[in-house]
């Protein structure tokens, strides 16, 4: 295979991945309610990513930031391909 091809199918897979996490973000990561005990905590188990000052995880925000970027996009593409 060629080099070439080879980039071409990982990068496929990998932004599948996002789409696929990003439109499954309420099932994989759904929004709690913010912990002050773990404010700006590292990362450990139950917060891969860690969390922020107002200790909301920073993975789900940044699942759920994808959806919305997504969103956006999609709508900017269609609305270009309209004009």
């Amino acid at each position: 295979m060629k080099k070439r091809n080879l980039t071409i199918w990982v990068s496929a897979i990998f932004l599948s991945l996002v789409v696929l996490m990003a439109l499954l973000a309420p099932w994989l990561a759904p929004v709690e309610s913010p912990d002050i005990s773990n404010l700006l905590s590292s990362p450990d188990y139950n917060h891969i990513l860690g969390t922020d000052s107002q200790g909301q995880d920073l993975l789900v925000q940044i699942l759920h930031g994808a959806r919305t970027a997504l969103l956006v996009g999609i709508c900017s593409v269609l609305l270009s391909v309209l004009i």
